[in-house]
């Protein structure tokens, strides 16, 4: 019997809190007020969480072999794809941005090999609208993914909403609302310690985070190509093939 490769809800999870952090520290300032952006929040995520539990109840038909799955899979693939470029976008703002460096560029060639080579157990190992609110029934259902972890998984637009929250009553309490500073002014104003550059620090753990993110969207996109094609990805195609 051919097993295929997964992820788990950790992985996932860790994936959109990368994005989700991304896209809080990037963005250009709050218009409008606190509440109405709590508000927002509420009623986005409860909204995703339906369509989640709507996406989780048709589970079967998504992995099922045929035109439906297909089309699914092939969605969902150039969703991952934009994803990869958006992230990549992003880890290389924050890196000339905040660090006048172009190391990103060299660095990318090895990720996206590293990203497109190395088995989804690993990522299990290290563990705005995002694909992995939708796309769990595909990527969570091989041997490293239990019951429980696809039920978990119902709960990831929750994670980007208490980020998202947060941030923005952080950015209000500090400079009012509603105010134009990007996202990681709110870095700034932080110290910890003898560390007087907390927001560097910050940045370089969530530049790890991006990271990992990047290297988990290439494989992905393996992992929707190779369920394309029909073939059994990873480890588990080599002990199909002997």
């Amino acid at each position: 019997m051919q097993q295929r490769e997964g992820f788990s809800a950790q992985t996932l999870a860790l994936s959109t809190a990368a994005a989700e952090l991304g896209r809080v520290i990037l963005r250009a300032g709050q218009s409008g007020s606190v509440r109405a952006a709590l508000l927002g929040n509420v009623l986005a995520t409860a909204a995703l969480v339906l369509l989640a539990v709507f996406v989780s109840w048709n589970a079967a038909r998504l992995r099922r072999p045929g035109f439906v799955g297909n089309c699914c899979c092939a969605a969902f693939l150039f969703w991952y794809l934009w994803e990869l470029v958006r992230t990549a976008a992003m880890i290389q703002q924050v890196c000339w941005e905040q660090f006048s460096s172009m190391a990103f560029f060299g660095l990318l060639p090895l990720l996206l090999w590293a990203g497109w080579s190395l088995g989804c157990e690993l990522y299990d190992r290290m563990a705005a609208v995002l694909p992995e609110y939708f796309s769990f029934p595909l990527l969570c259902a091989g041997k490293n993914a239990s019951k429980t972890s696809r039920k978990s998984a119902l709960w990831l637009p929750v994670i980007p909403a208490i980020i998202s929250s947060g941030y923005t009553l952080g950015l209000a309490l500090l400079f009012g609302a509603p105010q134009g500073y990007p996202g990681y002014e709110l870095l700034r104003a932080w110290s910890f310690g003898g560390i007087s550059r907390f927001d560097a620090a910050f940045l370089l753990l969530w530049l790890a985070a991006a990271v990992f993110r990047l290297c988990f969207l290439v494989r992905t996109a393996r992992l929707l190509c190779e369920r394309l094609v029909g073939r059994p990805s990873g480890t588990a195609g080599a002990e199909a093939a002997r």
